[in-house]
């Protein structure tokens, strides 16, 4: 059994890592609503949300809103909303450079309540596309949260 809904809308992920990628949450936030849709009956990707909130007269909220995501989950079913952020964190006793972090958490759209969240870290340098952190990031960050998000409770 899973954790997720079958109808589950996934926001842009926020990029706070300092990365020189300027498309580095854009191409992150893709590979999660890849991972999301194999968990998910039903998934919503921000390309797709966003073509609904124009239709319905909202601007697409880029972080969670309560009110907005509330009146869009109503119109859609969508029962979750999965939101997150790509940051760094500094070096430390345990590893020798700066780490990348995916963070996200899926999101009761009614209540603002967290049903589950995660957090995947790597080892890599901030900034350089090709760093080990990255890849680590895109190959296993973005399956490993998605598959501790739709983990049964």
């Amino acid at each position: 059994m899973s954790s997720l809904p079958e109808r589950v809308l996934v926001l842009p992920l926020e990029d706070k890592s300092g990365s020189n990628d300027p498309e580095l949450a854009e191409r992150v936030t893709e590979l999660l609503v890849a991972q999301v849709r194999m968990v998910s009956l039903a998934t919503l990707g921000p390309r797709e949300a966003a073509e609904i909130f124009e239709e319905m007269g909202m601007p697409m909220p880029t972080r969670f809103d309560a009110a907005s995501l509330g009146r869009f989950c109503d119109a859609t079913g969508c029962e979750a909303v999965i939101t997150g952020a790509i940051t760094t964190y500094e070096k430390g006793k345990a590893w020798s450079e700066d780490r990348l972090a995916l963070s996200v958490r899926a999101i009761d759209p009614r209540t603002g309540r967290t049903i589950r969240g995660t957090t995947f870290t790597s080892a890599g340098p901030r900034g350089d596309p090709s760093a080990r952190g990255l890849d680590q990031l895109c190959l296993y960050g973005v399956e490993t949260v998605t598959r501790e998000l739709a983990r049964a409770r």
